[in-house]
């Protein structure tokens, strides 16, 4: 259980890093669009396994 919590938090590190460190509105499209991708794996993969 804890694991899977800490893998929701830092998933959410991510984004936040992400959303700061963007240089162009392009960049921060395509990261965003690539964590959303790995957000619902890495969901999908949390639920199953806790």
């Amino acid at each position: 259980m804890y694991l899977c919590a800490n893998v929701a938090s830092t998933v959410e590190e991510g984004q936040t890093l992400l959303g700061i460190h963007a240089t162009s509105q392009k960049a921060l499209k395509e990261a965003v669009a690539k964590l959303n991708k790995m957000s619902s794996i890495v969901r999908k993969w949390s639920e199953a396994s806790c």
